[in-house]
């Protein structure tokens, strides 16, 4: 993984750790190697309530409510403040090609993973917990179910930095700007577009 890609990365787990909750063990180590990236483009089966049973596709987003608030999530809802108190137990890993719909891994280990919506935070029906969809018990589960990516797919090549390439309108992952406060420490400043990974890198030698 790229420089730009780890500042922006440790970046957004800072964001995130802002909520009181730190971000440590295995799921830090799954985006301190660029594991996220590795996976995107790869898909599995899941029937959410309120969808029909389908295959989804995984594209990584930043793991921060914070700076996915600054596209289209609602900070009343996800923010440190918001309505969903147990957002900060809940870290964003990917979007699966629904609007409003994240997979989220619990910070408790074993990290167990789930499908997490606005609209559904407040949910205390069967099957949800702490305002997530529990999909899988536990990050491994949810790893070893996830089939290859069809062909065509960004991971085809084995790029592991294929992320950075035009697959569309990323503008929905968080690509809004926010001055974290700390431009000196963290290389980074503003998070402006850091999904846009091809601008970050030009010069990059990797």
């Amino acid at each position: 993984m790229s420089d730009a890609k780890t500042k922006r990365t440790l970046l957004a787990l800072k964001w995130h750790e802002e909520y009181g909750h730190p971000v440590k063990g295995q799921l830090r180590k799954f985006w301190e190697t660029g594991e996220p990236w590795k996976l995107e483009g790869r898909t599995f089966k899941a029937r959410p309530p309120g969808w029909e049973e389908n295959t989804y596709a995984l594209r990584p987003v930043p793991p921060s409510w914070t700076a996915l608030c600054e596209s289209n999530l609602d900070d009343a809802v996800v923010g440190k403040r918001g309505e969903w108190k147990q957002a900060g137990t809940w870290l964003p890993l990917f979007q699966p090609g629904e609007e409003g719909a994240y997979i989220v891994a619990e910070l408790a280990p074993p990290h167990a993973v789930g499908w997490f919506h606005e609209e559904t935070h407040g949910m205390n029906k069967s099957g949800y917990r702490n305002g997530a969809y529990v999909l899988y018990d536990s990050l491994d589960a949810f790893l070893k179910s996830l089939e290859p990516a069809p062909a065509g797919r960004p991971d085809d090549d084995g790029d592991d930095d294929s992320a950075g390439g035009d697959d569309g309108d990323r503008d929905d992952a968080g690509a809004g700007d926010r001055d974290d406060g700390d431009d000196d420490d963290d290389g980074v400043g503003e998070h402006e577009g850091w999904l846009a990974f091809e601008d970050a890198e030009e010069g990059d030698d990797d």
